[in-house]
């Protein structure tokens, strides 16, 4: 039996991982684990029909987390660390979104939902020190890049289209060149010779390289976004 949420630690958290404030939501203990599952977007077929419910519910609230943040409407941190939210922005947004507040979090839900739950994104915020896996994981990063402080003009339907682009190509080169499939073990995602990440310091250097654990899950999210391939 999974251990009870400890809601005293959780509720300290100023700012936590997307995927872990999905599971509080739907009170799944991020720490147990189906919420180390369902934290990293990740399917197994070790899931019981109820946890597969349950995950079917975290990988819907995550699309609509997402769609949200392309529309501006719900302000997410992204980066070599993963998406992350605040825990004000993001009860704010679930509340104005109609989702089920947990009542230990209740407290915690912005008096004004619209200030807290609406944040234009910033790239300046990140000039001068985005990453290429910054931008992987959204595009809407490359301007900080190579325009410092101007602020992208991109419209939320260009960028789903530019991101499901994004993910085809991973998908398919992982496919092609490492035999990489989701939801299995595979030296591609690993750090040795063969290997994704050896392969993008051997091409790209040092200095750019890209965490193993950034890797799996760029990959796997490439893989949500298309579950009927094989």
């Amino acid at each position: 039996m999974s251990k009870p949420i400890d809601w005293v630690h959780w509720r300290r958290m100023e700012r936590l991982p997307l995927g872990q404030a999905i599971c509080l939501l739907l009170r799944i203990n991020p720490e147990s684990w189906l919420g180390r599952y369902v934290a990293k977007m990740s399917s197994t077929n070790d899931f019981s029909s109820s946890q597969r419910e349950l995950y079917k519910k975290a990988k819907d609230m995550w699309d609509v987390a997402w769609a949200s943040y392309h529309e501006r409407s719900l302000n997410v941190r992204t980066g070599m660390g993963g998406a992350s939210v605040s825990m004000g922005d993001w009860l704010g947004w679930a509340q104005a979104k109609n989702y089920r507040i947990p009542d230990e979090l209740a407290d915690l839900v912005p008096r004004d939902i619209s200030e807290a739950s609406l944040h234009p994104f910033d790239a300046s915020r990140f000039a001068g020190g985005v990453t290429a896996a910054d931008i992987a994981y959204d595009p809407r990063f490359a301007p900080a890049v190579t325009q410092g402080k101007r602020e992208p003009e991109l419209s939320a339907s260009s960028e789903t289209r530019r991101l499901s682009t994004l993910h085809r190509l991973v998908l398919a080169m992982a496919k092609a060149k490492y035999q990489w499939q989701p939801g299995e073990k595979n030296a591609a995602t690993g750090t040795k010779d063969g290997s994704i990440y050896a392969d993008i310091v051997e091409q790209l250097g040092e200095g750019r390289r890209v965490d193993a654990d950034t890797i799996r899950r760029v990959l796997q999210e490439a893989a949500d976004s298309f579950p009927g391939i094989e």
